[in-house]
């Protein structure tokens, strides 16, 4: 079980929240320096869609508010397209048909038929790192419309906050390429018998991030341990080039750095690092949790677009433009349709279903050819 909870905190890791070496109970940080008159702060995300990853310490939304830039790890809206890019393994051998036992091989194949729609017809051709990450996410809850970050996102939009990224997609992509893809397919490998596993961790993990227990954390991820190459490549690498952006963004406006929990803590974490550049970092508590409505309103008439092909029905808040871009994946061309349209937003509480409904702005039903 713990070989198959370390592959959980890589994917964790990647888009979200694996702890160690932390005692304190906050995922709120205020960062202070003699060079500036401003706060800037630190807070810790798990990039997933479920419930418990919203419940807001109550003293957060006001640092957000504070702020002028939401720095989060990438720009989730131009995200989608560039990542295409990365999906497909470049070398045929890297295939995981290759490194796969015949039992795991079918075990997977016949999962991704079930549970993950028209994309299971080229996980032959997929990296195994996407793989994984497309079976964990889907056993996860989809409580909200989208993951944590795009909401944070949306937000900093309707509060009049500037969205810088950290990284960029090539950069996050080149950290898992240097992971060996023995160890990637050792990740699918676990999936195989160990399902119930991987779940009953992710509850567990959920419940920790939500009370904010990162002592609970950091006892998980001591328990399932993690190679040196994933928290080289993944985590410490990453911290030294995130502490040094970060830096160059709190001395230019104040900023709200939201990104996975991973990168906060120990030694070699961006709170160390921050410090070291000469900042002065200190918990900030909470009393209860709240939960954010995200303040943008979209037009009460929407325009259905039934794309009968592609087996999919979308609702627009305007009529929409369609496109097709083409991508090549080593020996693959895909065909991505790009639907989009622009309306005018104002300001308001959204009902749910406006929040539900306004997700689709970037779709398509890619084939290979």
């Amino acid at each position: 079980m713990l070989k198959c909870c370390s592959y959980l905190l890589l994917f964790l890791l990647m888009f979200g929240c694996s702890l160690h070496g932390l005692s304190q109970n906050s995922l709120l940080w205020k960062v202070t320096s003699p060079k500036t008159h401003y706060d800037n702060y630190l807070y810790g995300t798990m990039h997933l869609q479920d419930y418990r990853v919203f419940q807001f310490g109550d003293s957060v939304l006001p640092a957000f508010k504070s702020c002028k830039v939401l720095a989060t790890e990438i720009l989730m809206d131009q995200a989608g397209i560039d990542l295409l890019k990365f999906m497909f393994v470049s070398d045929s051998t890297h295939a995981i048909k290759y490194h796969l036992q015949l039992h795991e091989y079918e075990f997977l194949k016949q999962y991704a038929q079930n549970h993950l729609g028209p994309v299971s017809a080229m996980i032959d051709q997929m990296h195994p790192f996407f793989i994984y990450s497309l079976i964990i996410n889907q056993r996860t809850r989809h409580d909200k419309s989208k993951a944590l970050d795009m909401i944070l996102q949306e937000l900093a939009v309707a509060e009049g906050l500037e969205n810088m990224a950290i990284e960029t997609i090539e950069e996050q992509m080149g950290a898992i390429n240097k992971v060996s893809i023995e160890e990637q397919m050792d990740a699918l490998k676990e999936i195989y018998g160990g399902l119930t596993e991987i779940d009953s961790l992710l509850e567990l993990m959920l419940n920790q991030y939500a009370e904010q227990n990162l002592d609970g954390l950091m006892q998980t991820a001591t328990q399932t341990g993690m190679s040196e190459s994933v928290n080289k490549y993944l985590l410490t690498d990453r911290n030294m080039r995130m502490a040094r952006r970060l830096d160059s963004m709190f001395l230019k406006k104040a900023t709200f750095a939201a990104f996975g929990a991973a990168h906060l803590p120990g030694d070699s974490g961006v709170i160390e690092l921050l410090k070291g550049r000469g900042y002065s970092i200190q918990q900030v508590s909470s009393t209860e949790s709240v939960s954010w409505d995200i303040p943008i309103g979209f037009p009460a008439a929407w325009r259905a677009l039934d794309h009968k092909s592609a087996d999919f029905e979308i609702e627009f808040p305007a009529t929409p433009d369609a496109s097709t871009e083409t991508l090549q994946t080593g020996d693959y061309e895909i065909d991505q349709q790009i639907y989009s349209c622009t309306f005018e937003a104002h300001q308001s509480t959204p009902s749910v279903n406006a929040i539900a409904r306004s997700e689709p702005h970037i779709f398509g039903a890619p084939t290979a050819r």
